[in-house]
């Protein structure tokens, strides 16, 4: 008997034994969670795992989310989600959600959320992620309206501003230009150093016609962040329907030294100069832009118009041809006025 009940004792240490290494090692992981050592909260996790304490499959999907090993963190949340006691299971599921969009399965990422927001109506969380999937698939409209839903649910304007960001670059995709801006405006009020806020700002200005007001916003923009590469192409464009045509060679120097956009950045370069009578320069550019696209019909009329005013008919004949050719009508017209 008393052999019976020396066993009993020392199983029952033994579990006790178990039970706290367990939970000492998953309380270790928290602590270097904490402290942003997600490898060494990993181990900690892992070694969790090994003595089946199973919540911490949650804990080790979320510091491979940190270090952007989503599929590893999928397959954690996975095994956490099967587990029907699993009680937290809506931040799991929004987890998984969250690491699916990363890997662009924005549609297994729906899904997803559409489980959350069945067991939390009200998760605008939720509701933001799935409009930003809907956006990757290019369901802006359904994108609205999941946006809507999460700007409805959070407390204040400052805290919806990623939504309302969100949501105007829905809008702008279906042409509401005045509609992003709108929402631009609020996020600007409360984020004013978001460098693509004014950004997208000017390009929806610039898009309605409001050239300055767009100018204005680009400025803000790159005085935020000098190297935002594809504002200068952008402010270039401005510039030149404003016939600042020497802004405009400014700025689309700098795109093309940043390579972007090249070819209609030669062009427009070229336009600019042609306008400013650099005829020379401007063929250089259109030069350019015949290299990058041996069929771009208006580099061949913007040239052949240089060529002409630099009293080579025949090489001003020949690039206008070409540019009817490839389908430019409107150099047949100069082809009678200046070559028969």
């Amino acid at each position: 008997m008393k052999k019976i009940l020396l066993l009993i004792v020392l199983i029952s240490n033994m579990i006790l034994v178990y039970s706290q290494t367990a939970i000492e090692h998953f309380d270790n992981g928290l602590i270097k969670m904490e402290l942003g050592d997600d490898q060494g909260a990993i181990h900690d996790f892992s070694k969790a795992i090994e003595l089946e304490y199973n919540v911490a499959y949650i804990n080790r999907g979320l510091c491979k989310m940190h270090l952007d090993d989503y599929n590893g963190a999928i397959q954690d949340f996975n095994i956490s989600i099967k587990s029907d006691s699993n009680k937290y299971k809506t931040n799991v599921l929004y987890f998984r959600g969250s690491c699916k969009n990363e890997i662009k399965d924005y549609k297994g990422a729906i899904q997803d959320y559409n489980k959350v927001i069945e067991l939390n109506f009200s998760h605008k969380g939720a509701y933001h992620f799935r409009g930003r999937s809907k956006y990757n698939l290019g369901d802006y409209i359904g994108a609205i309206k999941d946006l809507n839903k999460a700007i409805e649910f959070e407390s204040d304007n400052k805290s919806a501003s990623g939504a309302y960001f969100d949501r105007s670059r829905c809008k702008y995709n279906l042409g509401d230009y005045r509609g992003a801006i709108q929402d631009l405006n609020k996020v600007i009020m409360y984020n004013p150093q978001n460098k693509t806020s004014y950004y997208n700002r000017g390009t929806s200005k610039h898009n309605l016609g409001d050239y300055k007001g767009a100018i204005q916003d680009f400025n803000i923009a790159i005085k935020l962040d000098p190297e935002f590469k594809e504002i200068y192409f952008n402010r270039g464009l401005s510039k030149l329907i404003l016939e600042n045509h020497r802004g405009a060679i400014e700025d689309f120097s700098i795109a093309i030294e940043f390579g972007i956009m090249l070819k209609t950045s030669y062009y427009n370069r070229g336009l600019s100069k042609l306008a400013l009578k650099d005829h020379k320069g401007a063929i250089q550019d259109f030069n350019k832009t015949i290299q990058f696209d041996s069929k771009y019909k208006i580099a061949y009329f913007g040239r052949g118009i240089c060529k002409y005013e630099l009293g080579d008919l025949d090489g001003a004949c020949l690039d206008l041809s070409k540019a009817g050719e490839f389908g430019y009508s409107k150099a047949y017209d100069m082809i009678k006025e200046l070559c028969n």
